[in-house]
């Protein structure tokens, strides 16, 4: 979440304070905006958990796919494109979302053993690459998550002081 997001939270949360004079009670919607603010960075990563996982498994799908394709490559012994598969179209399409290097000749889709050993080394190594940034994004939720825990409970510190003084006030103590 932006500075600039949490800062217009914050004062909104100020504003709706306006009228409450009591240190404790700005203190308590202080943490609360803090919570809040937390809450969302972790949404924001769980999101991107998410996103990151389902590529993960897509993608996990187009190793199978391209292992059985340079199967095929060495296989083929017919026409022009002798020893070649061609790549499909939704697997060029990932690619190319991803940036992922192909190894093509002539700029066409027909690869043979060895280009799609190169394919599927680089399928591989993006593979690896979601799960090491699935990891790290885990730990930056947890560490949200423990900031949110933080926070509410300090807001519910100050409420519970802030009632307590007030029971002392109004029993005259």
């Amino acid at each position: 979440m932006s500075e600039v997001t949490f800062s217009s939270q914050l004062q909104s949360t100020m504003v709706a304070l306006g009228g409450a004079t009591s240190v404790q009670l700005k203190f308590a919607a202080l943490q609360m905006a803090l919570a809040s603010s937390n809450k969302g960075a972790a949404l924001e990563k769980i999101d991107k958990i998410t996103k990151d996982q389902d590529a993960a498994k897509q993608c996990a799908a187009y190793i199978q796919q391209a292992l059985q394709l340079q199967t095929n490559a060495e296989s083929n012994t017919d026409g022009a494109k002798g020893n070649c598969s061609e790549m499909p179209a939704d697997m060029k399409a990932f690619f190319d979302e991803h940036n992922l290097a192909t190894d093509r000749d002539a700029n066409d889709e027909w690869h043979n053993k060895d280009q799609w050993e190169f394919n599927i080394a680089h399928l591989k190594t993006f593979q690896e690459t979601l799960g090491a940034n699935t990891q790290q994004e885990m730990v930056f939720v947890n560490d949200f998550m423990g900031q949110y825990n933080a926070y509410l409970q300090g807001a519910s510190t100050m409420i519970s002081q802030s009632n307590q003084t007030l029971l002392g006030l109004a029993k005259g103590q």
